[in-house]
């Protein structure tokens, strides 16, 4: 794992970008798990195993992406904008359930783009060489699993994540990003009378 050297300012940029184009596509793309610029043939969603655990203990998130283009995804990175005060540690990633291990890791700083969280960056292949070779091929599922583990006890609000790729045979970028349906609050109990309720199913 290593702070952010690939695309540092990119993320301020594709904020403000991705919120012109949200405000200008609003009335047309309805509200449905994650925004993209090609609705109709991507898709992303952020999935947690739970929502509830305890000092000690990890929470299991994999986040998905579904290319149904008939072109390969080229250049593909993923972003969690995670809270401060939770740990992320990268579990695996694997297109069509092939193992990808030569991807980057990669962090920022808290309030990097977001006041309270920290930018967690996975990122496939690296424009405009894509020396990592992993393009996301037409038909296929890239997932990304990662855990999530507390430093303190409390509520996390997960909301923001985004992606950004490169389609063959286009010169534009393509992104996509979290709405509001697909934020998540995650409570990390502190404590043994908190943490045995739990396991008790209190």
């Amino acid at each position: 794992m290593q702070p952010f050297n690939h695309f540092h300012h990119a993320s301020k940029a594709f904020t403000l970008l991705s919120s012109i184009v949200f405000c200008l596509l609003s009335f047309s793309v309805s509200l449905a798990f994650g925004f993209s610029t090609h609705p109709t043939t991507t898709s992303i969603s952020r999935t947690f195993d739970k929502v509830q655990s305890v000092k000690g203990k990890s929470i299991t998130v994999t986040a998905t992406f579904i290319n149904n283009e008939a072109s390969d995804v080229r250049g593909f990175y993923f972003v969690d904008h995670v809270p401060e005060g939770l740990t992320v540690n990268p579990v695996s990633v694997k297109i069509n359930g092939a193992d990808v291990s030569n991807y980057v890791f990669e962090f920022g700083w808290v309030g990097d783009v977001y006041d309270g969280c920290m930018p967690y960056r996975w990122i496939l292949e690296t424009p405009s060489t894509f020396d990592e070779n992993n393009p996301i091929g037409s038909a296929s599922t890239l997932e990304i699993i990662y855990s999530l583990s507390a430093t303190q006890g409390g509520t996390f609000n997960l909301d923001e994540f985004h992606w950004v790729g490169y389609y063959q045979g286009e010169t534009k970028e393509a992104f996509g990003h979290s709405e509001e349906l697909d934020g998540a609050a995650l409570i990390f109990r502190w404590g043994f009378i908190p943490a045995l309720q739990l396991l008790l199913g209190g």
